[in-house]
């Protein structure tokens, strides 16, 4: 007879935003769509033995992990999309993509140039 397994729900997040969000999961890094009323439950088979983080930005919900954990998103309705680049995440919240700029690394050169 196989194990059932008890699932502990660690976090429930609905966006009562008025716009669709991005959800992350991290530090594993998975990006999901998150519709207007939608509800993620982020859940772990195991007792939790952490506190899991939330942070809620401009267009996006974060949820945190800590060390050693393993969790998974489960959506209230069955259906969880993923976002797999930073430009089908601009196209799901429609606004342009952005880039971050990488700062340069200073050189021996550009140290004599300021000087």
């Amino acid at each position: 007879m196989p194990k059932i397994r008890s699932r502990h729900i660690v976090a429930r997040i609905t966006n009562d935003s008025g716009s669709p969000v991005v959800f992350v999961l991290e530090p594993w890094g998975e990006v999901y769509e998150m519709p207007v009323s939608a509800t993620f439950d982020v859940v772990s088979e195991e007792t939790p033995d952490g506190t899991a983080e939330v942070r809620v930005g401009d267009n996006r919900f974060t949820v945190y992990g800590w060390p050693g954990a393993s969790l998974e998103v489960v959506p209230e309705s069955g259906r969880l999309r993923t976002i797999p680049d930073a430009a089908a995440e601009a196209k799901f919240l429609k606004r342009p993509v952005t880039r971050r700029k990488t700062p340069r690394l200073a050189t021996a050169r550009s140290a004599k140039a300021r000087a």
